[in-house]
């Protein structure tokens, strides 16, 4: 939809009725193919590697960098000049908002130390996932509680990671946030361990058993 009206021009309200309409009709009409695809991409997050998603220029634009990128005329790149609400520009309107040069700018040596960072430091997909086990084991052993304190934090973490394979594309801005929601979840969980005792003791036989009996006379 974005093709047929051209990405320079405005999303009316008619165009964004028209998409909504076409989107609707195609999940309906398809709800297994939809469900595969929002599938695929929300398991995106816990590959080993981190595939360069959805293309290069995405991906790189998430990576520190300790230097300046220069445009085709040797000048440092400006934000890109596209068309926005009530006829203006992405880049003026960012430099109205700033109120001045909308770019970053590259601070030494801070800029060195966060690049040679990110190559050392880091958290693999599969690392999340094993995370998010952690935190539905503690929403799990809590079920009477409806998940405790470690429900909202992890519904937090997996929502950050389904919504937007559900409703537009998976993106690692999205990862980054579900993160430090996910260790909440995980770290309230495992504050006094993880054993077969914490597991029985919400399970109903254990309670049953537990259960004060009075004699009768």
């Amino acid at each position: 939809m974005l093709h047929r009206w051209g990405a320079n021009k405005k999303w009316s309200e008619i165009t964004n009725d028209a998409a909504s309409a076409f989107a609707t009709r195609a999940i309906l009409s398809q709800p297994g193919d939809y469900l595969k695809v929002v599938a695929r991409d929300f398991f995106r997050s816990f590959h080993w590697a981190r595939p360069r998603f959805p293309d290069e220029s995405t991906y790189n634009m998430y990576q520190f960098k300790p230097y300046v990128e220069i445009d085709g005329n040797g000048q440092p790149k400006r934000l890109p000049k596209w068309s926005s609400y009530a006829g203006g520009r992405t880049d003026t309107d960012a430099f109205a908002y700033e109120q001045g040069p909308p770019e970053t700018r590259v601070v030494h040596p801070w800029a060195d130390i966060m690049s040679g960072y990110q190559k050392v430091f880091y958290l693999r997909g599969i690392m999340l996932g094993g995370i998010l086990l952690i935190g539905l084991y503690g929403v799990v052993v809590r079920w009477r509680k409806f998940g405790g304190p470690v429900v909202l934090p992890w519904l937090g973490a997996v929502g950050l990671l389904l919504a937007p394979a559900a409703t537009a594309e998976f993106d690692y801005r999205y990862v980054l946030p579900a993160v430090p929601l996910a260790c909440i979840a995980a770290a309230i969980t495992l504050r006094r361990g993880v054993t077969w005792a914490n597991w029985s003791k919400y399970s109903p036989k254990r309670r049953a058993a537990s259960a004060p009996n009075t004699a009768r006379s």
